[in-house]
């Protein structure tokens, strides 16, 4: 009889234990309502790796916490990996995503270096959120490459430690920059013609939208707008170098064409509202004459540059001005005039981790040597939380503008 008491208490103490080693593992088989209802393992015990519904095995976590902690040390990006059986919430993945992302603050603050990886079981989602550093290197288009070549086909067959360590990877390999797009795991052969002609059919809306609103300028100048001044500040937009570089056909053969006739137009002939007759632009060295000290003042700095246009008595005078829109010169909160600059911005006091610091910022106006010194206060140094070592620590404060991809398997 004490035998098998004593068989009933040890089933009962290995039940007990195991209901507890259950409960105790990442709250399994905790609904998931909110971003608060994740526990955040890197403050807990500085795992990178949140696994509430113990989908992944303690091995498992252990070997994709190893391997972002690896990427963190070689290229100072920090990387959140969730895996989720079920999210009972009103918002769709990407934006629980986003806000669970802003919520733990992936990534450095100021450098917003994270990345957020979150696979959900039900219904099957894979989501990245990019933080606003992250996108610049690792673009929305190659989220969504390295979801459909490297992780889905292991999520397929329901290896999701497996799809996640492919994935990582890839990330690895963006970050460092050694990435071959030729020589990723997945050989795959007909995701990647797609994938080309999705952006190639991007580049092409892009060009019809902006090609379209250059068509559109051009007709409201010709046909709406007689002042040949308004004319040409109404398509000085299109001569950004940017649109050429980026979008070379057509917009290389546009910023040419865009130039000839903003230069026709500034130098056609005008005619005097006042009289009627004939007026013609004086030369640069005749023009200090019509111009007040402060427009010379422009012209010397570049800021600015004035036509002085005259009749044959010089009883009508016009000065039209041409802006350059990128240059160091402000308008001067004194003489008005487009010469005042930041001439320094230096450190008096440093930062330490101890106590803030203190800078001090110049400006100098060189028309009416108006002089603004203003102070600040910099912030104290914050040490990185972002190593390998033991003992929990947060994220460091980072945040994502909306950067990343979403998408079932």
């Amino acid at each position: 009889m004490m035998i098998y008491k004593l068989k009933y208490y040890t089933l009962f103490f290995f039940l007990i234990n195991a209901l507890v080693g259950i409960a105790g593992n990442d709250n399994y088989n905790k609904e998931i309502y909110t971003v608060k209802d994740i526990p955040n393992q890197r403050a807990i015990n500085n795992v990178w790796v949140s696994n509430p519904h113990g989908i992944l095995s303690s091995s498992e976590v252990s070997q994709i916490d190893q391997k972002v902690k690896q990427i963190n040390t070689n290229t100072g990006y920090e990387i959140a990996v969730v895996v989720l059986d079920k999210i009972n919430s009103s918002l769709p993945p990407f934006d629980f995503g986003l806000e669970l992302f802003n919520t733990w603050g992936i990534g450095q603050k100021g450098k917003d270096n994270g990345l957020l990886v979150m696979v959900v079981l039900n219904p099957h989602n894979l989501t990245f959120i990019t933080g606003s550093g992250t996108e610049l290197v690792l673009s929305d288009a190659q989220t969504m490459e390295i979801d459909d070549n490297e992780m889905k086909p292991s999520f397929k067959n329901e290896k999701y430690a497996e799809g996640i360590l492919k994935g990582l990877n890839v990330i690895e390999s963006i970050f460092e920059g050694t990435y071959n797009p030729y020589n990723s795991s997945s050989s795959s052969t007909s995701s990647t013609p797609w994938y080309k002609i999705k952006m190639f059919l991007w580049y092409f809306g892009v060009v019809i939208v902006f090609f379209g609103i250059y068509l559109i300028s051009l007709f409201i100048s010709l046909i709406f707008v007689k002042d040949l001044h308004k004319r040409y500040h109404i398509i000085k937009f299109f001569n950004l170098l940017i649109f050429p570089i980026l979008f070379p056909v057509p917009f290389l053969l546009i910023y040419f064409f865009n130039k000839m006739i903003m230069e026709r137009w500034r130098n056609t002939v005008r005619f005097s509202p006042k009289n009627g007759e004939i007026m013609h632009k004086l030369e640069e060295d005749e023009e200090d004459e019509y111009l007040t000290q402060g427009q010379i003042k422009e012209e010397t700095v570049k800021s600015i540059d004035y036509d002085v246009w005259v009749t044959e008595k010089h009883d009508d005078i016009l000065i039209l001005r041409y802006a350059d829109w990128f240059n160091k010169y402000k308008k001067c909160p004194k003489c008005k005039y487009q010469t005042y600059f930041k001439e320094y911005d230096k450190t008096i006091v440093a930062a330490t981790y101890s106590s803030s610091g203190i800078g001090e910022r110049k400006y100098y106006c060189e028309n009416c040597n108006h002089v603004k010194i203003t102070t600040y206060y910099i912030p104290k140094l914050q040490r990185s939380s972002s190593s390998g070592g033991g003992g929990g620590s947060s994220w460091g404060g980072g945040s994502s503008s909306g950067g990343g991809s979403s998408s079932g398997w």
